[in-house]
């Protein structure tokens, strides 16, 4: 498959390096972990730079929590609004909120790392500034831990909320929850699972010990990308199915001001690069070297050069090759549900021969939670729904 002259000239592996990979893996072991206390000591890491409209009730969201044996973590990150005195305002109320303020901004790794090196938990999970936690978040991540002690990493859905804290929809994977040790299918996908980012993260001392610090000078942003990547393949994963997480639109952060363009795709494929590299990078350093990514088998990411394809005049008959090789390994998938892939293929498909100023409407509005996308995907599951069970039908 073609791509950008910004990124290196990638295609999906070649069956007989997919079978090697396989070989590979299938004799990779999860890291040990220890057994937990009854009720073992939960540290939040909070990140923060000037928000001090919202960090108060961030940590009262963790001090409310139905689970009591906690600590919080504040890094400051060289705000230069009220955000310390706020912070202060709590630590000096409860012994159980720690501030450490950083002198100067340097991003988000850079902060959550000197969190962790303050943390003393036995469990970990994050906690941006401008957001909040349910109030039995933390009961039901210990309680999730206690009952599966194998489990390193545990995930669980978001909900959406204005910045009045009132719901707007639930953010879920688009594909069902992995659990268990799947670090064989993850390294066949290069670097691909049903995670979730950020707050929607919680995992054990043991595996952070092999995660932190994060690369800061890589990850000025978007550091629990990096987290996502590395976690499936040193430990058993997990997941809640409910969500535990407020995540904040306000106009400020990331999810807010999305919107589909070149620019988008480039900086998403970017991104995956990123993680990917620096999880081989740190895989390598911990000497895992039979647990390295291949970016090649990214369906995200080739996805993502796909579409940065069709926002740039890639002339219609390269677009329609990339489109079949990027088909292939979309339909051979192991994570997507058949809806999905026949959306998916609708979307490329109908765009290669629109020009391309109609290209960018058709992929807003198609990639949209439409009622049309939902109609689309809801029908092509009954379908094929009914035609399953016709062929069990004695």
């Amino acid at each position: 498959m073609q791509t950008n002259s910004a990124f290196t000239n990638h295609t999906p592996i070649a069956d007989a390096e997919r079978t090697n990979t396989i070989a590979r893996v299938s004799k990779l072991q999860p890291i040990s972990l220890t057994k937990l206390p009854d009720q073992p000591l939960v540290s939040v890491l909070i990140a923060n730079y000037n928000y001090a409209s919202y960090i108060g009730e961030a940590i009262e969201s963790v001090l409310n929590q139905t689970y009591p044996n906690l600590e919080v973590i504040v890094a400051d990150d060289g705000s230069t609004d009220d955000s310390c005195s706020i912070a202060e305002s709590y630590a000096q109320q409860d012994a159980r909120v720690k501030l450490i303020r950083r002198t100067q901004n340097g991003g988000m790794a850079a902060a959550t790392n000197t969190a962790y090196a303050a943390s003393r938990g036995e469990i970990l999970c994050l906690l941006d500034s401008d957001d909040t936690y349910t109030p039995d978040k933390l009961e039901r991540v210990v309680q999730h831990f206690i009952s599966h002690p194998t489990v390193g990493l545990v995930v669980h859905p978001l909900m959406l909320v204005d910045a009045f804290n009132r719901g707007i929809r639930q953010v879920t994977v688009s594909t069902r929850f992995e659990h268990g040790w799947i670090a064989h299918r993850v390294i066949q996908r290069g670097g691909r699972w049903s995670s979730m980012a950020g707050g929607g993260t919680c995992f054990r001392r043991e595996l952070a010990d092999y995660i932190f610090p994060i690369p800061e000078a890589t990850f000025r942003s978007k550091s629990d990308g990096f987290i996502a990547t590395l976690a499936p393949v040193l430990t058993e994963v997990s997941a809640i199915d409910e969500h535990l997480y407020r995540y904040r639109l306000h106009g400020k952060n990331d999810f807010a001001t999305l919107t589909w363009d070149a620019d988008l795709a480039k900086s998403q494929a970017k991104g995956i690069a990123l993680h990917v590299a620096g999880a081989n990078a740190r895989l390598s350093e911990l000497g895992f070297q039979d647990r390295l990514f291949n970016i090649n088998n990214n369906l995200n990411y080739l996805q993502q050069i796909h579409v940065l394809a069709l926002f740039n005049e890639t002339p219609r008959a390269q677009l329609l090759h990339d489109y079949v090789a990027l088909a292939r390994v979309l339909l051979a998938d192991d994570l997507y549900g058949t809806a999905q892939k026949l959306v998916r293929l609708v979307i490329y498909g109908v765009a290669i021969p629109l020009p391309v100023s109609l290209r960018h409407w058709w992929l807003v509005k198609a990639r949209s939670r439409t009622r049309m996308r939902y109609y689309v995907e809801s029908g092509i599951g009954r379908v094929t729904g009914l035609f399953q069970r016709k062929l069990h039908t004695p």
